[in-house]
């Protein structure tokens, strides 16, 4: 049934969108000459700025013109930015690049989720969801896993290799995207409700409050993977590793995708806040803290797995509990990647110039600071929702 392959298509255009050069990036960048470490964080941040404008407006597009229509555009968008890595040798095209590629992540960003609720719904399995997602993101974990591998080996050969690697699989999503079967639920929509009014439903649940704390954890471990991969490169971290970090962390991500819908079941999730608290910003002090670039990469590992998959469940248990309209999946979602790309464009901005010092210092304020702010979300929006 050409419905039904849209699952294994949507596995593959999951998998695409591992981006299988970002431990070599920043690293292959600051071999280039006439580049700093604050200019890094400069292409990041443009990435980042985009992606913040254009969540909204283009989820809400993807809901109204089609979800297919955006993840062909997010595939294409995509191809152009790693190639505009390769062919780069300055700062303009990074910073392209970046634009790029943040383009094809807002586009994709909650369109994806949305794309398969509705393909669920057009086969009658729409409460296998988060069963379903949970699946897809598993298997994509451990695909982008073994593509991982690869990448890392590659980069005995040539550092640049991981990106020719990612061309090939990005022109292969291109293909399986234009291939996607449009959901009937979908081209039977006829109504029309306004951006502001989606909005204003959701404020009306605790989704706002829950996407704003998971962020937190999601958007410093973005921003953290900008600097941690050189600074594992100064502790005498040979590059091939750099590869096996994100790999392993991958297999973590499988690991909490698969498992994390069951803790969530209990009665008061708010209480897994707790954890995260106490967790996350104590593995970015011990990281700050360590000069054996064996103990940082295992932490790291840690930090990537376990916010990458608990940010992949999330997607969907909202989806599944909180969304008071279900025809605005998309534009609900790209509230929630919004919020993702402000919190890291703020973070990226404030610590560039802390890590151009120090990048154990810089570290250790991402530390603090994660803390303070999920303190400050649990106390006034967390542990009030749950109530």
């Amino acid at each position: 049934m050409k419905l039904k392959s849209n699952i294994w298509k949507l596995l593959i255009l999951r998998t695409a969108s591992t981006r299988l050069y970002t431990m070599i990036l920043a690293v292959y960048f600051l071999t280039l000459p006439g580049v700093t470490i604050p200019q890094v964080g400069l292409y990041a941040a443009v990435g980042y700025l985009t992606e913040f404008l254009l969540e909204i407006p283009t989820g809400y597009l993807s809901d109204r013109l089609g979800h297919k229509k955006m993840l062909v555009l997010s595939r294409i968008s995509a191809l152009l930015g790693v190639i505009c890595f390769i062919v780069g040798s300055s700062l303009t095209w990074f910073i392209l690049g970046s634009f790029l590629t943040s383009i094809g992540f807002a586009t994709q960003s909650g369109t994806y989720v949305a794309f398969l609720k509705e393909t669920l719904e057009s086969l009658n399995s729409k409460d296998k969801l988060v069963k379903t997602f949970s699946q897809i993101a598993t298997k994509s974990y451990l695909i982008s896993a073994g593509l991982l591998l690869v990448a890392s080996a590659l980069t005995l050969v040539h550092i640049t290799l991981p990106l020719y690697l990612n061309l090939f699989i990005d022109m292969l999503a291109v293909i399986i995207a234009f291939s996607l079967k449009e959901p009937r639920v979908h081209i039977e929509q006829t109504s029309h409700i306004p951006v502001q009014k989606v909005l204003c439903e959701l404020k009306q649940t605790p989704f706002l409050h829950w996407a704003l704390f998971s962020s937190l954890t999601f958007a410093f471990q973005i921003t953290l993977s900008n600097y941690i991969y050189p600074h594992l490169t100064v502790l005498g971290s040979p590059i091939v590793l750099l590869g096996l970090i994100v790999t392993l962390s991958r297999i973590v991500s499988a690991a909490v995708a698969q498992k994390l819908s069951h803790i969530e079941k209990i009665k008061d999730p708010y209480k897994l806040a707790r954890i995260d608290i106490m967790l996350m910003p104590l593995l970015y002090i011990l990281m700050s803290l360590s000069s054996n670039y064996v103990l940082v990469m295992i932490l790291l590992i840690f930090v990537n797995g376990y916010s990458r998959g608990r940010q992949a469940f999330i997607s969907s248990y909202l989806v599944h509990n909180y969304l008071p309209n279900s025809k605005y999946a998309a534009t609900s979602l790209s509230v929630m990647s919004q919020i993702n790309m402000l919190i890291s464009l703020a973070v990226t901005f404030a610590i560039g110039f802390i890590m151009s010092i120090s990048y154990q210092i810089g570290i250790f304020t991402m530390g603090i600071g994660l803390f303070v702010c999920m303190l400050l979300v649990y106390f006034n929006g967390i542990k009030k929702a749950y109530k």
